[in-house]
């Protein structure tokens, strides 16, 4: 078996035991359900359990994916030599690791200042520029689309309190 498709197999299976686990152990046990509520109000356990059934979705679409991989690779009579070794991780791979956990981080931090939704334009935007975005309209077109998706998804819908920082009073 090839080193990247063995990572993947295990990061699949990992992450499906891992949505498994959240799913029928944490949710049940760490979120307390009402035994009667508005029939039109969703479940205190409704959106994480959307979220875990989400992950354990795509964490079963990367293991049938791997497992499909490794079968097609076992067919071919001489694999193809990118896939036989995994070579040493450039230095830029890890910059880039290191910058977009420092985005995630100065998000965290700057949050109640900057607010969710100034927030989440910047940092959408660094990170489409981290990963090569070049087409500026396009990725600002996305971000509105994006940002305005999560302000009315959260604020609106589900009513949940998100911190607006300097936009409050225009929101």
């Amino acid at each position: 078996m090839h080193a990247t498709v063995r990572q993947d197999l295990i990061l699949g299976l990992t992450l499906t035991a891992f949505f498994c686990m959240v799913y029928f152990v944490l949710i049940p046990l760490g979120i307390e359900v009402p035994h009667s509520h508005d029939p039109g109000q969703l479940s205190p356990a409704a959106y994480p359990s959307w979220i875990a059934l989400a992950g354990l979705g795509a964490s079963l679409l990367l293991t049938a994916n791997t497992i499909l991989k490794h079968l097609r690779l076992r067919r071919a009579a001489a694999p193809p030599a990118s896939l036989d070794k995994a070579g040493p991780r450039s230095w830029g791979a890890l910059i880039h690791t290191l910058l977009a956990f420092g985005l995630l981080f100065l998000f965290y931090f700057f949050i109640d200042d900057v607010g969710m939704v100034l927030g989440s334009f910047i940092l959408y935007a660094a990170f489409a520029r981290l990963c090569g975005e070049r087409n500026w309209l396009r990725l600002l077109l996305t971000d509105c689309i994006l940002t305005a998706a999560l302000y009315v998804f959260f604020v609106r819908i589900a009513a949940v309190p998100v911190p607006l920082g300097i936009l409050q009073s225009f929101l």
